[in-house]
């Protein structure tokens, strides 16, 4: 049997978002007898997903960087490279880990895959950032896109050539969105009305996910349907001030704050429609959007990122609905809403032990990363062998 191939996954830290959630699932399904893995991450505090990471048996490394700017955190992370002699460094697109994490996997020999989920980020000193971003996006071995309109953006803007990028389409565990309970139990258990019309939104409280689009919205959705109720699944800095738009919107208990869940199947079950109000700032393809369509619920989306690519109708690709500021009916259950597609091969970057990744389009099936295309199935991999 061959070795595994020992791979680092590097991080700043995980809190709970989309792209922590798919490198959850991806890591707890990873064959620990092909790979030998390990979580570095350069703050203190692991995060809550990385604390679910550690959980899983996955050695991890926390603090390697001190400070804002610390010139040692290239040092610590080569030193842990050289001791584990990991051989692929796999990032996910966090800024820190990505300027420190490369040139020490450059220094310890090691490949190094930026697994990217965000589309147009605005930084301080953007120009700046973005230059510096750019050149060390050029010195990557592998960006992985979430989807094939994700794949034209880091060429189109961040510079990385084509043939440097697979698009593996962001999928999720429908495992997850499940849930035993009936709707009137679902909604019970959240002290909601049995008839009451019930919409949720699940993203994190951050700028770009947009929440004032949705407050607004709602505010008028409740002129016309007093008894609806918003659900915002999620936590994160922007929660106080969202709550006080919220009170001078006037929306009382037709909104409810629920904070970070992981009974997100169950809150699913309560409610009638799910809703992404993201601005066009990083969203690229919500896991939590597709989580919903399996769970069977109508979404409703801005036009962001590639949302598009799951918004179809008897198979073909239709644009998603955009929401205004102050539209009141986009929120409206309606016939002919976007479903999940049928079941397709998309891609076989992830699972070598099988010609797809997601056996629906969307669906994660055992994602297995391998380290080259030579083993098993033969395809291509998600992770770059080793520089020579």
């Amino acid at each position: 049997m061959a070795e595994p191939v020992r791979v680092a996954v590097l991080a700043s830290t995980l809190v709970t978002g989309g792209a922590e959630q798919l490198l959850y699932d991806l890591l707890a399904r990873m064959d620990r007898q092909a790979f030998d893995l390990r979580l570095g991450l350069l703050q203190a505090d692991p995060g809550p997903l990385g604390r679910e990471i550690g959980a899983l048996g996955v050695p991890m490394v926390t603090g390697l960087r001190a400070g804002r700017i610390d010139p040692f955190c290239i040092w610590r992370i080569w030193r842990w490279l050289r001791l584990q002699a990991v051989q692929v460094v796999l990032g996910i697109n966090h800024l820190d880990a990505l300027l420190y994490g490369l040139p020490a996997a450059t220094a310890a020999g090691a490949a190094f895959v930026n697994w990217e989920n965000e589309t147009s980020r605005l930084y301080r000193a953007h120009a700046l950032t973005m230059a510096v971003r750019r050149c060390a996006l050029s010195r990557v071995d592998r960006v992985v896109a979430a989807a094939e309109g994700h794949g034209r953006y880091v060429t189109q803007i961040e510079g990385v050539p084509p043939g440097r990028i697979t698009v593996i389409r962001n999928g999720v565990d429908p495992a997850r969105s499940a849930s035993t309970l009936p709707p009137d139990e679902a909604r019970e258990r959240l002290g909601l009305a049995p008839d009451a019309p019930v919409v949720v939104q699940v993203a994190a409280l951050r700028p770009d996910k947009a929440h004032e689009v949705m407050l607004e919205a709602f505010a008028a959705v409740r002129r016309q349907v007093p008894e609806a109720v918003l659900l915002l699944a999620g936590d994160g800095p922007r929660r106080e001030a969202l709550a006080a738009l919220a009170d001078r919107l006037g929306l009382g208990e037709g909104c409810r704050f629920l904070g970070v869940r992981r009974d997100i199947g169950d809150v699913l079950a309560a409610a009638d429609v799910f809703a992404l109000s993201s601005a066009p700032l990083q969203e690229t393809l919500s896991v939590a959007a597709i989580e919903a369509m399996f769970a069977g619920l109508p979404v409703v989306s801005t036009a962001v990122g590639s949302m598009v690519v799951v918004a179809v109708a008897e198979g073909q690709p239709v644009t998603p609905c955009g929401i205004e500021p102050q539209g009141p009916g986009v929120f409206q259950k309606q016939a002919g809403l976007p479903r999940i597609p049928q079941p397709a091969a998309l891609c076989a970057q992830i699972d070598q032990h099988r010609p797809a990744v997601f056996e629906p389009q969307f669906r994660v099936g055992r994602p297995v990363v391998r380290q080259d295309g030579k083993r098993e199935s033969g395809h291509a991999s998600l992770l770059s062998p080793p520089r020579p």
